[in-house]
């Protein structure tokens, strides 16, 4: 991705939660939660497929998530 530039997006209100993901979740990656805590389900993961970061999502951590859309530009080209 080009420097300066940021993760697509998208984002959806569920009743009271809120889930974004920036980029994409493809089959099969596997996901890992870097921030928060599923039991409390306020959480960030990220999907990593092929050895790379493909993916960011966030699950009631709206702060967190234009970071992690540039955090993830700079993880992938």
């Amino acid at each position: 991705m080009p420097p300066g530039r940021v993760a697509p997006y998208f984002s959806s209100d569920q009743y009271d939660e809120r889930v974004q993901v920036a980029s994409s979740l493809p089959d099969g990656a596997e996901m890992h939660v870097v921030a928060g805590d599923t039991s409390a389900r306020r959480f960030v993961m990220t999907a990593e497929y092929g050895g790379r970061t493909t993916g960011v999502l966030d699950w009631r951590m709206p702060k967190d998530f234009a970071a992690d859309r540039r955090w993830l530009a700079t993880t992938t080209t």
